[in-house]
């Protein structure tokens, strides 16, 4: 059953779960759209494409705190990643298709707890885009709608909002003062995208391409400040430090970045992957090879984030559609 809601009621439906004692983030227009923790219903804006940074750093924070080491005690206690259940409202379908292919990762053996306990404990609401972005691709894998993973989906009708329940949580926050009951019985957003990419070409030339000399132009126009990864919901590299106090050690999280050399440096200080065309392969390759092979699913959702980000213009996607299928 579909429900419907009028676009003016958002506001004030927002206000109804702050009152709940939930806590609400949702899309905020700072100059650019971000998510951000809402005091009132009134901040929230519903005139964006996407968010300038992914969710992700709701459920996988840059700076983690995984747990503290009593010196005096030698005992360590995990750290509370999250105290109350929160609402996350404004997803679109490719951050949460995102959330889906991380937890195919970090919920399986050995489940990640501070993740886990972050997915457990929040209530997503996505809203499909009637607006596409011109670096916007989440049709070529097919996230440009989600059916798991998320509670509600709002779908953009004219005034309304046409609502989809996905979950049991969802259904409980369909408080009649602001949903009712739709007359459709299905309905499916039409959208229109400027961004073409030959996947199924890519795929079937990414083996043989790998040693290609065409690598190198792309690979000098990379000057590795991980802005792209640093915005993708899908990526997850990390390192961890330490920070001594005066009788416990912190351990955080930090993102990381397969662009950086330091990343790929082990014991001994050896270099793994020394030059930047091998950290741009192993980029590609982990979205559209590597991931698949051991998930099934591609790592990546489309978003295009990568590509706005990017100090010197480099499209990663284009790139590798003309390598791997177009005439040059």
């Amino acid at each position: 059953m579909l429900y419907e809601i009028y676009k003016k009621d958002i506001p004030n439906f927002l206000d109804y779960l702050i009152s709940k004692n939930l806590e609400v983030i949702a899309p905020v227009n700072e100059g650019v759209v971000r998510f951000e923790k809402i005091r009132s219903g009134k901040d929230v804006t519903l005139d964006y494409i996407n968010t300038a940074e992914s969710p992700k750093e709701y459920f996988l924070p840059d700076g983690d705190n995984l747990f503290i080491f009593d010196k005096k005690r030698l005992e360590y206690e995990s750290l509370k990643p999250i105290e109350k259940t929160r609402v996350i409202f404004g997803m679109r379908p490719c951050d949460a298709n995102a959330l889906n292919i991380l937890d195919r990762v970090l919920l399986e053996k050995p489940i990640d707890n501070n993740y886990a306990e972050r997915r457990k404990k929040t209530i997503i609401i996505a809203i499909e885009c009637k607006r596409t972005g011109d670096n916007c691709f989440c049709y070529v894998f097919g996230t440009d709608t989600v059916k798991e993973g998320v509670d509600l989906v709002f779908k953009p009708y004219g005034k309304k909002y046409i609502v989809e329940v996905l979950s049991k949580k969802g259904e409980k926050l369909l408080d009649k003062t602001f949903f009712k009951k739709s007359k459709l019985k299905s309905y499916k957003v039409k959208r229109r995208f400027k961004k073409k990419i030959d996947l199924k070409g890519i795929k079937s030339k990414l083996p043989e391409l790998y040693n290609s000399d065409k690598w190198k132009p792309i690979a000098e126009k990379c000057i590795a400040c991980a802005a792209c990864t640093g915005v993708c919901p899908t990526c997850y590299c990390f390192e961890h430090k330490d920070y001594e106090h005066s009788n416990s050690i912190i351990r955080k999280r930090y993102w990381s970045s397969c662009l950086l050399a330091s990343f790929s440096r082990v014991a001994g200080n050896h270099v793994i992957r020394k030059s930047m065309e091998s950290r741009v392969k192993q980029f590609v390759y982990h979205k559209l090879f590597y991931f698949e092979k051991r998930y099934g699913v591609d790592l990546c959702v489309g978003c295009g984030r990568c590509i706005s980000s990017c100090p010197v213009d480099i499209d990663f996607f284009e790139f590798i559609d003309k390598l791997a299928v177009k005439k040059r």
